[in-house]
């Protein structure tokens, strides 16, 4: 051993004794420290305020796609209803036309008949068979039938009946009758 290196026994004996002491912080771990903590507490506020944006956004995002199915829902049924009303005036206009193209159709066989009825100049053996076959009264009947079904001329269009001024004139004497019977009702009082 070299004389310089004190022996084993000489050495300060602190450990028996725990009283080993850290090192007290100076000021500028002290300011580390309280600036991590500070740095840990915001980067935990970014991500809330990160996380709260994000729902908001999402929550957004879900109203905007719940207006946009609600709007396309309401053309959907305005569309329908629109198709239903047009394809409904397209069957009225229709079966109005076949209505029409009816009674314009009695009313050609109707004049046929008439015609075919009127006794011909030149043809009268075939007038004499058409009057002879049961069937042509039967079909007059509901040709007639069919005709009074058809739309009717209004009110002011009839004729009106030749003898209608005789009822007229009945009907001022009738009315006469009372008034003269008053009047001799009067003069006997």
């Amino acid at each position: 051993m070299s004389p310089s290196v004190p022996p084993i026994a000489t050495l300060p004996q602190n450990n028996k004794r725990h009283n080993i002491r850290s090192p007290s912080p100076t000021l500028s771990e002290i300011d580390r420290l309280e600036q991590e903590a500070n740095d840990a507490e915001e980067t935990a506020r970014k991500i809330a305020a990160a996380k709260r944006t994000e729902l908001k956004e999402k929550k957004k995002a879900a109203m905007e796609k719940q207006r946009l199915q609600s709007e396309r829902q309401r053309l959907q049924s305005e569309i329908a209803i629109q198709e239903r009303l047009r394809r409904e005036k397209a069957e009225r206009e229709e079966s109005e036309a076949k209505r029409r193209e009816r009674v314009a159709d009695v009313h050609r066989k109707a004049k046929v008949e008439e015609v075919a009825l009127k006794k011909p100049e030149g043809n009268e053996k075939l007038w004499e068979q058409t009057k002879k076959t049961p069937g042509a009264s039967g079909d007059r009947r509901r040709l007639e039938q069919q005709i009074s079904l058809a739309p009717q001329p209004s009110f002011e269009a009839r004729k009106v009946p030749e003898n209608n001024e005789k009822k007229t004139e009945l009907d001022m004497k009738k009315r006469k009758r009372p008034e003269e019977e008053g009047k001799a009702s009067l003069i006997s009082t």
